[in-house]
């Protein structure tokens, strides 16, 4: 399974541009609709009470991996 080892976003307009790098190299740009998904789900998780979110780059690469592959 290829897993996403990292997750850039970039704000242009207020709009979000998400780009997924994967382990094997490969990168995936999400459309803006996707984006604003993913951005959504990104703040979602980090109010779960159940696993330690603090760190924003996990948050990122657990939605990615759950939500996106």
């Amino acid at each position: 399974m290829n897993r996403v080892r990292s997750v850039s976003i970039l704000y242009e307009y207020g709009i979000p541009g998400v780009k997924f790098h994967y382990e094997n190299g490969q990168t995936r740009t999400l459309s803006d609709e996707q984006a604003l998904k993913f951005v959504g789900l990104v703040e979602n998780e980090r109010l779960r009470s159940d696993i330690d979110f603090l760190d924003t780059s996990h948050v990122r690469k657990y939605v990615a991996n759950h939500y996106f592959c």
